[in-house]
């Protein structure tokens, strides 16, 4: 496994760690939020999700697509 692998995994179990500090409600609200962001300032990623959820959903419309 490269040093990479290795931080990232580390930084995995840290993230695990304190989330289970929370309620499920909180991780909930945290995880939405997160995903927001993400789908904002990670476009590269939306696209993909897009076409996967076209392929999963090809009777919503592009709307739909969007609000999942």
């Amino acid at each position: 496994m490269r040093a990479a692998d290795h931080l990232q995994s580390g930084l995995l179990r840290l993230v695990g760690f304190f989330l289970r500090r929370f309620s499920i409600r909180r991780v909930q609200r945290m995880a939405a939020s997160s995903g927001r962001f993400a789908y904002k300032h990670l476009p590269v990623r939306g696209d993909v999700a897009r076409t996967n959820l076209r392929l999963w959903f090809p009777e919503k419309t592009a709307e739909g697509i969007e609000n999942v």
